[in-house]
């Protein structure tokens, strides 16, 4: 587990290409279940992330001066599925500013440029610039 995005890019980071797919395959059994009314929402396409081929739905709430992340990802996907859990595990319950503020080149920095197909590393890049953009939105900066 990691407490913020600094320790989540430290971990990808110090690791190789394999050891990298085998952490995001771990975070992806962590991904927590949808509640009825999120599971509904995620039904009607609220929250999606169309820049992502594969189907991620995140819904981001402001809880005071701290961040509150709702987020499913199909199974099918076990790479998303881990980033997505990694990333949300990270910020979620932190102050917006660490999500509005992520690193532009968050995936670089992890490694998993190097890992993943750049069809993939678009879509993860997306679900980055939409937590940031929302994060932001939110009051995050």
């Amino acid at each position: 587990m990691v407490n913020n995005v600094a320790e989540l890019i430290d971990l990808f980071a110090m690791v190789d290409n394999e050891m990298r797919l085998n952490l995001l395959l771990d975070f992806s059994a962590k991904q927590p279940d949808l509640n009825g009314q999120h599971t509904a929402a995620r039904d009607t396409g609220l929250y999606n992330i169309p820049e992502c081929q594969t189907p991620v739905y995140l819904h981001l709430a402001r809880n005071g001066d701290t961040l509150q992340i709702i987020w499913w990802v199909a199974e099918e996907s076990p790479t998303v599925r881990g980033f997505v859990t990694a990333l949300c595990l990270a910020l979620d319950g932190k102050p917006l500013t660490d999500a509005a503020t992520l690193p532009n080149d968050m995936l670089q920095q992890m490694g998993l440029i190097q890992a993943l197909s750049s069809l993939r590393s678009r879509g993860l890049d997306g679900i980055v610039r939409r937590i940031k953009r929302i994060a932001t939105e939110l009051g995050g900066a």
